[in-house]
């Protein structure tokens, strides 16, 4: 399957989103949130961010919120400049990660699991939930390394599980609160434990990036292989995007295009140092 680069020369690109017919995407080491009108072409400056940004989303009324990692906030996008939306300070160890705005404007937030620049206490982390009316819950504190985030159903979310080489599956109460999990898919031998090297030195995939597929299929990211796979439920594969120098972190499938935030391959290089990330599609049936 062809692929094609749109952009380059980018410290990190994540958390790509869709709205209102342009693709959002952080770019972590820059501090910045970009937008590619039409998903194409030359970037727009949308933020600067006050830590690292990750998480993307758009509430009900159309504003961009933004996870703020290092500094565990998430801003709002105003015409005005950022306005803090969920101070999560404490909530989770380290950093925060990757986000879900779901259509009611819940936001699902993920957390590293691990103190900022050090990994010797890396631990389980919860899934935070920041219902519209501001409430907090802390959820299934037993993730290992909480990143992509996807809602197949009103009842359900899929979580990568980065270290434990596991897609879980969530269900929701009414209130769209995680209340029970379950495994979607795994790779490689079982996990039990939380040692980010000893984990990279033995999975087959370490799920990053989530993105519905069609049919009840999952694209699902692997930080430290060079592609993106559609799988079904148990992780079959059912097609593979192949992007031969650079692993793919973040995905995001719109229509018949698949944007692919791709960097080199996890814990091989210093990204914050480098200009090594692209922007890049694929097209897809």
């Amino acid at each position: 399957m062809a692929v094609r680069t749109i952009s380059t020369g980018h410290t990190f690109l994540e958390s790509p989103r869709w709205h209102n017919g342009d693709l959002y995407v952080s770019d972590f080491f820059v501090n910045q949130v970009l937008r590619f009108p039409g998903g194409e072409g030359e970037p727009e400056i949308v933020a600067t961010v006050p830590g690292i940004p990750s998480g993307l989303g758009f509430l009900p009324d159309g504003d961009l919120l933004i996870v703020s990692m290092d500094d565990q906030t998430v801003y709002r996008n105003t015409p005005s400049g950022l306005v803090p939306y969920a101070d999560l300070s404490g909530r989770v160890p380290g950093n925060l990660n990757d986000m879900l705005v779901d259509a009611e404007g819940r936001c699902y937030i993920g957390g590293v699991g691990h103190s900022t620049g050090d990994e010797s206490d890396f631990g389980p982390t919860s899934l935070l939930v920041v219902q519209p009316d501001g409430e907090v819950h802390e959820t299934i504190g037993d993730l290992n390394f909480p990143n992509g985030i996807v809602k197949p159903d009103a009842g359900s979310l899929l979580v990568a599980e980065t270290y434990a080489g596991t897609v879980r599956e969530l269900r929701l109460d009414d209130h769209g609160v995680p209340v029970a999990s379950s495994v979607w898919a795994h790779w490689g031998p079982e996990i039990d434990y939380f040692d980010v090297k000893r984990a990279h030195a033995v999975l087959d995939v370490e799920p990053d990036g989530l993105s519905l597929g069609r049919d009840g299929t999952l694209w699902v990211a692997d930080a430290n292989g060079h592609g993106i796979a559609r799988v079904t439920k148990g992780g079959a594969v059912q097609e593979y995007v192949d992007t031969d120098d650079l692993s793919v972190f973040a995905a995001l499938a719109v229509g018949q295009r698949l944007y692919l935030c791709c960097s080199p391959r996890n814990h091989t290089v210093d990204w914050s140092k480098l200009r090594s990330s692209e922007l890049r599609v694929a097209d897809i049936s």
